[in-house]
């Protein structure tokens, strides 16, 4: 695979403004389809997408293309998590209109068709957009798999597209702020308060108790060396 075009500020980085083209070129000696796969990184995160498209010999008629781009929003959410709407764009890139065009998602179901059939005949043509949505509550940071689906020609087509939803983890207390070291020792201050359950006070209970039996045992102590 060789990129032609597409980086047009040459930073190598894939800008969300940019489309990069790629090509290559095979000898087809029978009908075949294959499978290219693109990947990307950002944020510790992999992005990845996935065409096939077929390619007919001797008379089998012009093999139908299909693809779509999922979107979820919000993309990123505050744990514990939340709803999560996903938007998928289905086109139709290839020379042939597609019947049967469905699409699936592996995390979230079901897929509703909401706009695109301009025409109003059930096919998905070369000039259309389908729109499709689904929602669904999102609690961990997930990956999920969208598949469109379509026929033409006697052929079935399909397109995957992947996306990441993250869920971050809940924000953490910041902790009060150190005091500066002067080289001054901090002197202890006095235990003036009384503890949680009254402890202070029990304990002088206890005290008090003791002291009065120490004198009774002096006193009894006392008495018997005196008689």
């Amino acid at each position: 695979m060789t990129r032609i075009s597409g980086d047009s500020n040459g930073d190598s980085l894939l800008q969300s403004n940019e489309t990069w083209t790629y090509t290559c070129s095979a000898n087809v000696p029978v009908t075949s389809t294959n499978t290219a796969i693109a990947i990307g990184h950002a944020n510790g995160l992999t992005a990845i997408d996935t065409a096939l498209a077929t390619v007919t010999v001797a008379g089998q008629g012009i093999p139908p293309l299909i693809h779509i781009v999922k979107k979820p929003v919000p993309i990123v959410m505050a744990a514990p998590g939340g709803r999560v709407t996903y938007t998928y764009a289905v086109t139709n890139p290839g020379t042939i209109p597609l019947s049967g065009v469905g699409v699936t998602d592996d995390k979230c179901g079901p897929v509703n068709v909401i706009s695109g059939d301009a025409n109003g005949n059930g096919l998905l043509d070369t000039a259309e957009s389908w729109i499709y949505a689904c929602n669904v509550q999102m609690t961990q940071t997930t990956t999920n798999t969208a598949t469109a689906t379509g026929q033409g020609n006697g052929l079935t087509v399909t397109d995957v597209a992947v996306a990441n939803v993250v869920v971050s983890p809940a924000l953490v207390p910041t902790p009060a702020p150190s005091l500066p070291d002067t080289g001054t020792p901090v002197p202890n201050l006095p235990n003036t308060g009384f503890g949680p359950g009254n402890e202070f006070a029990k304990w002088i209970v206890l005290a008090a108790g003791a002291f009065i039996a120490s004198i009774l045992v002096f006193a009894l102590t006392h008495r018997k060396r005196v008689s």
